[in-house]
């Protein structure tokens, strides 16, 4: 490779990356045809890293890209990293749109939550009756043998359990079935 073609190539590709850098300003869309694009717009570094070859655009080293854009670029390399500052404004404010979930007023996030916990609550009696019916049969059997020993030791872990499962005080719940078989 000549310098001349060297200077051709450098200048093919910084036109190409200008050409480029003002259709995404444009258009939006364009960069997500172009893998990883956003990483080469954060610096000035990783933009003369570029390298789209179907473009004509290759990588050169930051030095060498501020020299050629001072030759071909309008503006000179002071434009050209200021357009490259606002696609790079543009292209995060897309990715962005895209990713933001619509947020959820404080009062809706408060009545999901109480329409949560009422359900909850549901489930916890309903959990709790079938326990209270399930002691039941379990008290009638223990008093078919009559043994003082085993109903203390029925009394002791039903209380346990109705305190796991309830916010109801044991106390009040052993009065209600100890007479119910």
């Amino acid at each position: 490779m000549t310098a001349e073609d060297g200077f051709h190539a450098q200048t093919t590709s910084i036109l190409s990356l200008i050409s480029l850098l003002n259709e995404i300003e444009s258009n939006p869309s364009i960069y997500k045809t172009l893998p990883n694009f956003d990483f080469h717009l954060r610096s000035q570094g990783n933009l003369c890293r570029v390298s789209i070859p179907e473009k004509s655009i290759i990588p050169s080293s930051l030095n060498t890209f501020k020299r050629y854009c001072a030759k071909v670029a309008p503006g000179g390399f002071e434009a050209v990293d200021k357009l490259r500052t606002t696609v790079y404004l543009i292209i995060t404010s897309e990715i962005k749109k895209t990713t933001e979930k619509p947020r959820s007023t404080q009062k809706q996030a408060i009545n999901r939550l109480q329409h949560d916990c009422a359900r909850l609550n549901i489930d916890l009696l309903r959990l709790t009756k079938i326990l209270k019916i399930s002691m039941a049969q379990t008290a009638y059997y223990a008093n078919t043998y009559k043994d003082p020993t085993l109903m203390a030791l029925f009394h002791k872990e039903r209380r346990e359990l109705i305190d796991m499962l309830s916010t109801v005080s044991s106390n009040d719940n052993d009065n209600d079935n100890d007479n119910n078989p």
